[in-house]
């Protein structure tokens, strides 16, 4: 399944939501809060089902791999946060810049102790530009995985155009997973060793 927001700020429908709201709204301020109606509109189908995938996992006591480029959205921050250590995170540095290095920094220091946590901090000349998310049952199987374009941030959801793309197949979703152990165990650097493993092509039915 395929869901996608409507993140297309410079719209006729969105400067008269704005105006509306008074000459004093800022945009940054209304995608980050959580119940918005313009966050809500411009998230489009994209932000619930994010959330009702997490909820389902929580649900159901499983557990995700996710390996993901930036973080700061409310929301998803809550539904990571919520599965605890059941929530195993790879989380990168994002569009970094000087003198930190680090996008994420804050985010990351206040889940270090929340979820299962791994930096992967890369340098200048490398993104570590992963968005994707394996889903298991209580067990431990891999059982679905979430792809696509969408960053998890508030202008992520709501000031870009993105997508998420959701598989329901094991054999993917283990295939995902194995990704995941091989960012993992890269740490920092782009070793051969994870080129080679993404150098040949697969075919999941």
């Amino acid at each position: 399944a395929a869901y996608f927001n409507k993140g297309i700020v410079a719209a006729q429908w969105v400067s008269r939501a704005l105006a509306n709201i008074g000459k004093n709204a800022k945009m940054a301020d209304l995608i980050g809060t959580p119940g918005n109606k313009l966050r809500n509109a411009l998230s489009g189908l994209l932000r619930p089902q994010l959330l009702a995938m997490l909820d389902d996992v929580k649900k159901n006591n499983g557990e995700v791999y996710a390996a993901l480029y930036e973080l700061n959205d409310p929301e998803l921050i809550d539904g990571l946060t919520a599965l605890g250590k059941k929530c195993h995170l790879l989380l990168a540095n994002g569009a970094f810049k000087a003198p930190d290095n680090d996008e994420n920094k804050a985010v990351r220091a206040a889940l270090r102790t929340k979820v299962d946590l791994y930096d992967r901090i890369v340098t200048s000349g490398h993104f570590a530009h992963n968005k994707f998310v394996v889903v298991c049952d209580t067990g431990g199987t891999p059982q679905r995985v979430l792809s696509g374009s969408t960053n998890w941030t508030k202008t992520g959801l709501c000031t870009q155009a993105n997508n998420a793309v959701i598989v329901d197949n094991p054999d993917l979703a283990a295939d995902f997973l194995n990704e995941w152990k091989l960012l993992k165990a890269a740490g920092n650097g782009y070793p051969d060793s994870l080129a080679q493993a993404n150098s040949t092509a697969k075919t999941i039915e």
